[in-house]
């Protein structure tokens, strides 16, 4: 196997290990639901990872924290909507251009359009769930969720690429 796939294979696994911990740092719990650290490190490890890596990485931490806390019947739901997060903040970053003036801001929307990507995703799986009036009372926490996910990640995201093995990966070093 080539020694770049095995890079980018292990930097998942361990962006997947992040994901399920990050979003197993349960900020607020209730009864719609809790807010996590989890989309911060699904939108990075799009950005560094691609759509592929990134993906399967946000993809499967994120289910195997629904396995951990018992939330099994999510986890279908959890593996799509994740991976199309990353896959979909690589893919609008890697759209917009500029200089460093459209740098934090490619991320900011990139994280914006990836967290749109989640709400929109739970609502409609919930509304099989649940019916809509059950799945609406789940929006304002996956939007704050969300939230959390736009502010923290674009933070990260530059202190991340200056190392260098990370930067390399990313192909922006």
């Amino acid at each position: 196997m080539n020694p770049e796939n095995i890079k980018k294979m292990v930097t998942a696994a361990l962006f997947a290990a992040i994901v399920c911990i990050s979003t197993l740092i349960v900020l607020t719990y209730s009864a719609t639901g809790y807010i996590h650290l989890g989309d911060c490190f699904v939108l990075v490890a799009g950005w560094v990872l691609g759509p592929f890596w990134g993906a399967l990485a946000a993809a499967v931490g994120s289910m195997l924290t629904d396995l951990i806390l018992g939330f099994a019947v999510y986890m279908p739901a959890t593996l799509i909507i994740k991976g199309l997060m990353a896959a979909a903040a690589f893919w609008v970053m890697s759209l917009i251009r500029g200089g460093r003036a459209a740098g934090i801001l490619k991320y900011i929307i990139s994280a914006l359009i990836a967290e749109l990507i989640m709400v929109g995703g739970y609502f409609i799986y919930e509304v099989f769930l649940y019916e809509t009036p059950g799945a609406l009372a789940n929006v304002v926490p996956n939007l704050i969720q969300g939230l959390s996910g736009i502010v923290l990640a674009p933070l990260i995201i530059h202190p991340l690429m200056r190392v260098r093995y990370l930067g390399e990966m990313s192909g922006r070093e």
